[in-house]
């Protein structure tokens, strides 16, 4: 092999090392999206948000594990679980406190700037 083709397998292999290092630090983000009726079948890296009164009342988004199973969220009112939601411009949510499955994959992870953060 010349030199300069050594060279170039050398840096496409560097170049996909430095990608793959870049995919795991930069996760797909989260988007929010303001909708009247929460999907059947959330799109994953969604979050889908109904409004009440200009407030958010509910929403719903694909699990992040990839179980497929939809997760349901209640921004408003009394009942337990309840959620606090925060978007910023590009519509990037965080959710406070946690979310966690109790059932089926028991995903647990923090949602904060459109990012998933996995819990250990």
């Amino acid at each position: 092999m010349r030199l300069g083709h050594q060279i170039a397998a050398v840096l496409r292999g560097r170049w996909q090392a430095i990608a793959a290092e870049w995919a795991k630090v930069s996760p797909p983000t989260v988007r929010v999206e303001l909708v009247k009726d929460r999907p059947q079948r959330p799109r994953k890296s969604r979050l889908y948000v109904t409004q009440q009164a200009g407030q958010p009342a509910f929403g719903a988004m694909a699990c992040p594990c990839g179980c497929g199973e939809t997760l349901n969220l209640r921004f408003f009112g009394e009942r337990r679980p309840r959620w606090s939601i925060q978007w910023d411009r590009r519509r990037r949510p965080t959710v406070r406190p946690s979310i966690w499955r109790q059932s089926g994959c028991r995903s647990h992870f923090h949602l904060t700037g459109g990012r998933v953060d996995w819990c250990k």
